[in-house]
């Protein structure tokens, strides 16, 4: 509302280029006034020690957190203090970073990359909705937030288009799908409808959002004699006026453009639930005692990691893969000569995408191949026929050469004799 005060969080958050950054470093922030039973609106009016609250809260995170996480929680509290002219002396900042273990690789997870029969065994647990989520994200090779938030604007066909913001400007990036995915997601979009009825009548979460959009809910429970709820009937009034159930279903599907319409947290109960019944050793975890929540080794970001180590095992254009998952320039020349046209990033893709095939009967795939090796193998044959020809052809040459050097060394011998003779 115009008029109203923002909070010092929002304040500070609002400039924010994504949804995503916004809710992460509201969590940071959110941790630490936790921590110390502050009100961040009344923080910086009182006479607090500020660096002794970052050194007791540093403690808590190198208790709780990974060392990548500390990293990022506390540099958004840098910058949170610093917004609101608290400035701590840099060496404070290096003694934390030196306490908690922070300088350096701070990569500690132990990780397995899924390979294609592993991926296969893990997503047979899956459903429907959780083989199209997690084939388009593996095949993409996009960061499982980019595809939760794919909308149907998106994506035309096997072609998708990420919209991604920095601190200037809007930028668009390419990827594509492997032909299975776009199956996978051609069949659950036929479920989806059925799957967002489900959560608004299982969940009071979701009811609770759309009250606070304007719709009213109410339900009917149905009793049988005994008293058991054997039936609710749903009502759902917009502007006084009661919308049919089924409608209004339609209506809220159409409204949430997101092909996946659910939250990351529900993304990664699903992985880990596959996980768990795909059992040893899917369901492994890493023991690092650092780690205050052990992971996975199959964890979901490996999702990532398997599109390009898939690839990389073949001979696309490493510039062309760079750019298709998103990697960040090196140097200033890749990004002079680093930008490519859509259909380049296609044609790579599309020439090597078989690599990434999960359900595919992978006889399919050797009937592609099969031809064009065989050809190969012919013309080899054929190659290796004429070299033995020509190596017949080379001997014989050979053979008549000496042949013919016998009889000039014959005949200069047999003039230097004469000559000899005639002399004397």
């Amino acid at each position: 509302m115009s008029g109203e005060k923002m909070s010092k969080i929002d304040e500070f958050i609002k400039w924010l280029p994504s949804k995503s950054a916004k809710r992460y470093y509201r969590i940071y922030l959110e941790k630490y006034f936790e921590f110390l039973k502050a009100d961040p609106d009344k923080y910086f009016d009182s006479n607090r020690d500020y660096t002794n609250d970052v050194r007791e809260f540093s403690v808590h995170l190198q208790d709780n957190y990974a060392p990548g996480t500390q990293k990022i929680i506390i540099s958004v509290l840098r910058n949170f203090l610093l917004e609101n002219d608290v400035q701590l002396k840099p060496r404070i900042w290096k003694q934390i970073r030196i306490r908690n273990n922070l300088e350096g690789d701070l990569t500690i997870v132990e990780e397995k990359v899924p390979d294609n029969s592993e991926l296969k065994q893990i997503l047979q647990h899956g459903t429907i909705k959780e083989q199209a989520l997690f084939l388009t994200n593996a095949t993409s090779g996009e960061r499982i937030e980019e595809t939760l938030s794919l909308t149907f604007d998106n994506i035309q066909d096997r072609h998708i288009t990420i919209q991604y913001h920095d601190t200037k400007k809007k930028h668009k990036r390419h990827t594509f799908i492997t032909l299975e995915a776009r199956e996978k997601i051609d069949a659950w979009l036929k479920v989806r409808l059925e799957y967002i009825k489900r959560k608004f009548v299982k969940s009071g979460y979701v009811r609770k959002q759309y009250a606070d959009n304007g719709y009213k809910v109410k339900v009917e429970k149905i009793k049988d004699a005994h008293g058991k709820i054997v039936e609710r009937i749903w009502h759902i009034f917009k502007d006084d006026k009661e919308l049919d159930f089924d409608d209004f279903i339609e209506i809220i599907a159409k409204e949430d453009k997101r092909i996946f319409p659910f939250e990351y947290s529900t993304a990664i109960r699903m992985w880990n639930r596959m996980l768990e019944e795909a059992g040893k050793p899917f369901n492994e975890k890493d023991k690092n005692p650092q780690l205050k929540n052990p992971h996975y080794k199959y964890h979901i970001h490996t999702l990532r990691k398997f599109m390009k180590t898939q690839m990389m095992s073949t001979r696309i254009n490493k510039n062309h893969l760079d750019t298709i998952v998103g990697h960040k320039d090196k140097n200033k020349m890749d990004r002079v000569y680093g930008k490519f046209r859509p259909e380049q990033l296609q044609e790579s893709y599309e020439e090597y995408c078989d690599c990434l095939s999960i359900f595919s009967d992978m006889s399919l795939i050797d009937s592609k191949y099969k031809p064009k090796f065989k050809e190969h193998e012919r013309q080899i044959e054929t190659f290796s026929e004429q070299l033995k020809e020509k190596d017949g052809e080379i001997k014989k040459l050979n053979e008549r050469l000496e042949a013919m050097d016998r009889d000039l060394r014959k005949l200069m011998v047999d003039r230097l004799t004469e000559k000899d003779r005639k002399e004397h």
